[in-house]
């Protein structure tokens, strides 16, 4: 059995890691590869290209992007830019939520300041992919490379083909359908029993190989007035009466129900998720923030009105003097350009998570709160991942009172809305999660 996967966004990383905890030891296979994938993870572009890095091979940070002479690279900690004489020539594009300031994706400008193209690299810091704009921004193709830097796969987005060069020989796809198919045919294990997240290529690649499917659609995202297409298909066609549609959310599951033909209902399951958390929530009075903005509505008055609290402030670069001023309160402790071991540490000794800083999220900061069982409260303005939030607990930038009365509840009342937000996560028991995928069931 495989998981299958278009895209390793948020909800496909919570279903492989949920997977993972229950011992559920799938091959993964991601059709879309960003370069910063897990190690365990296959994709196209690693099965075809034999992607080796060697051990001394690092993430590329900004700073380290070729440029030519006399070029100047500026950078802050959202982007930076490479410049010529004043002149912006390129945009450089970090890796969300990973290491400090290390690049996924260079942009090359014209002179209108258009992107014309964009380098793409792994983890490792290395090239595999160039895209290729109109002179409208609009993407024509893509090539990705071997560390031989010779072109393995061509991808047109115009005609939608895909060119493949393997073994001395050239292989074309009418589209990713095709493609994935292919690609699929190449693992050396079984992909005929699949769990899969889309109803989009996953689906018509399994649909494309023309062998009997069994499985599992683990639907993840919304229904609007009426079934899709391809889930009516998979519920009713005889050909894949062996896939059964899972469904984590329990409003979505009851809407799908009512909409599905009373004949096909037993094909749909209610799952949820499951969560590794690191420490279990002691309810000091804690407080952690992970930021790299100094922008904080409210917080002075919050950290006033609540002495009793310790407000934990955490930055993976220098703090401003904006931010350092607010060392001024006893109850304030500021933790500048710290490493991951020293940020577990405060993880570890904090019970609450205050979202409530403007800017781009850092450290998977919210997600990494819930993992390390803490009460997360924020603002539902800016509020970064606010699946994890309970919404009870996000409160709007312009009532901070509510925001303080919440973070002064008694234990009793912040242990239920712990479990709430745990709820509000989909969190099932390990042997419910099996269960569903039992294929007597």
């Amino acid at each position: 059995m495989i998981t299958l996967f278009e895209h390793f966004n948020t909800p496909a990383r919570k279903l492989y890691s949920s997977l993972k905890i229950a011992n559920m030891n799938l091959s993964t296979f991601v059709i879309e590869d960003d370069g910063f994938l897990p190690d365990e993870i296959i994709t196209p572009y690693k099965l075809f290209s034999k992607y080796a890095p060697k051990k001394t091979d690092k993430p590329l940070y900004f700073n380290r992007v070729k440029i030519p002479k006399y070029w100047e690279i500026e950078g802050s900690n959202e982007q930076a830019t490479i410049n010529d004489n004043g002149k912006i020539r390129a945009n450089i594009k970090y890796k969300k939520n990973y290491l400090s300031r290390i690049v996924q994706q260079v942009e090359w400008l014209n002179e209108n300041g258009i992107i014309r193209s964009i380098d793409h690299y792994t983890k490792h810091g290395i090239l595999f992919a160039r895209t290729v704009n109109s002179e409208q921004g609009n993407p024509i193709f893509k090539t990705f490379f071997n560390q031989q830097n010779e072109i393995i796969i061509y991808e047109n987005y115009i005609t939608k083909s895909i060119m493949l060069y393997l073994d001395n020989r050239e292989y074309i796809f009418n589209d990713k359908n095709e493609f994935t198919a292919f690609s699929l045919e190449r693992l050396d294990f079984d992909t005929t029993d699949v769990v899969f997240n889309s109803l989009a290529t996953p689906l018509l690649a399994l649909i494309n190989r023309k062998q009997s499917i069994k499985g599992y659609l683990f639907w993840q995202e919304r229904i609007h007035q009426e079934l899709p297409g391809n889930m009516q298909y998979i519920l009713e066609s005889d050909a894949l009466e062996s896939i059964k549609v899972i469904v984590p959310d329990e409003e979505e599951y009851n809407k799908i129900i009512a909409l599905a033909a009373n004949n096909v209902k037993s094909k749909i399951k209610r799952a949820g998720y499951l969560y590794r958390y690191h420490r279990k929530n002691t309810f000091s009075k804690n407080v952690l923030t992970v930021t790299n903005s100094d922008q904080f509505p409210h917080i002075e008055k919050i950290i006033q009105s609540s002495p009793s609290y310790t407000f934990n402030i955490i930055a993976i670069t220098e703090m401003s003097s904006k931010l350092m001023d607010l060392g001024k309160y006893k109850n304030v402790r500021l933790f500048p350009s710290v490493d991951l071991k020293v940020a577990r540490k405060i993880y570890e000794n904090t019970d609450i998570y205050l979202d409530i800083n403007q800017g781009n999220e850092i450290l998977n900061a919210v997600r990494s709160a819930f993992d390390y069982d803490l009460l997360i409260m924020g603002y539902k303005e800016t509020a970064h991942n606010p699946t994890f939030t309970g919404n009870e607990l996000l409160i709007s930038q312009s009532n901070p009172e509510e925001l303080i009365r919440l973070l002064n509840l008694t234990k009793r009342d912040k242990e239920i809305l712990l479990r709430q937000q745990k709820l509000q996560a989909n969190e099932i028991e390990k042997e419910e999660f099996r269960a569903v995928f039992d294929k007597n069931s």
